[in-house]
């Protein structure tokens, strides 16, 4: 058995006001007015011309009207064989070229939305990923409002607002809903029904994925001849334990002391080993790490006079 992931990128559209699942189906077919490049004949329905932001009949800006993207959404062989729907949301995108910006709404609050949306539900993916991107680009996805008018017909296909009869294999039998439509409360909590408490509704859950830990190196810090092991600071990389750091950390040591009748003749394992100061410092390689400051007698000749 042949089975779908739709896979769509979270972006608004200039001409549908919002690009997501539904509208990823526009890739699933070859359609073009034109003959150009094709073998297809230039007779076909153009499927641009009913979006929402199309200048092709204004009428078509509002609600209750055909809308195609439902028929793709029930069609046996498209829809139908869909059994995952996902969005990314790691950086989204403004119009058709998915110009990536930063999003100002919360809980990105100027960062990179950083975030993937799954569901089984075609309409309910569709309905949150809407209530994200009007947020963020109203000047597409509230243009009109028949940006939303697919979601409603797709959720009352067996009696939609247009009273269209949605029957995408041609075989005289209306599909029924194809999914729930609604929208959150409000932006600040983004609830819907089911959170709630109040229908059967979406629900909005969200799973942070738990940081990937840091891979530690242990550093080992000696002397050779009379002295003081130096001392490591930081005492550690964030996330590791006392002595350990990652790759590429840069750590300070200090604190070598020779003993009386030594001194510091230099250092191994550091960035600079040929220093004879009581600082250094090591940049901290890909596996486990040895530092040491070296100590040699101090040798004092005396000048004797006759």
């Amino acid at each position: 058995m042949t089975v779908t992931i739709n896979f769509a990128v979270l972006k608004s559209h200039a001409g549908a006001g919002i690009t997501v699942a539904a509208k990823n189906h526009y890739g699933s077919m070859l359609r073009t007015p034109k003959n150009t490049g094709r073998t297809l004949g230039p007779n076909h329905y153009n499927l641009h011309d009913r979006l929402p932001l199309q200048p092709t009949n204004p009428a078509w800006h509002g609600m209750g009207y055909y809308r195609p993207l439902v028929d793709l959404m029930g069609n046996e062989y498209i829809g139908g064989k869909t059994v995952l729907y996902l969005v990314d949301g790691i950086f989204g995108g403004k119009s058709w070229n998915s110009v990536p910006s930063t999003w100002d709404m919360g809980p990105f609050n100027g960062d990179w939305p950083s975030s993937l949306f799954v569901s089984m539900d075609p309409v309910a993916i569709d309905s949150v990923a809407f209530d994200f991107v009007c947020q963020q680009w109203p000047e597409h996805a509230l243009a009109y409002e028949g940006v939303q008018d697919f979601l409603h017909e797709a959720a009352l296909a067996e009696n939609p607002p247009s009273r269209t009869c949605y029957d995408p294999e041609n075989d005289s039998m209306c599909i029924s809903s194809l999914g729930v439509h609604e929208h959150w409360n409000n932006v600040t909590d983004k609830l819907y029904s089911r959170n709630l408490g109040t229908g059967d509704g979406i629900e909005l859950l969200y799973l942070e994925a738990e940081p990937t830990p840091p891979t530690c190196h242990t550093l080992i810090l000696s002397h050779t001849g009379r002295g003081s092991d130096p001392i490591a600071s930081p005492a550690s990389s964030t996330g590791c334990s006392a002595g350990q750091y990652i790759e590429g950390e840069t750590i300070i040591l200090s604190g070598a002391v020779p003993d009386s009748g030594w001194e510091i003749s230099g250092w191994t394992g550091t960035d600079n080993n040929a220093s004879a100061e009581s600082t250094n410092t090591v940049t901290m390689p890909v596996n486990a790490h040895e530092a040491s400051v070296v100590y040699k007698v101090y040798l004092y000749l005396p000048f004797i006079f006759q």
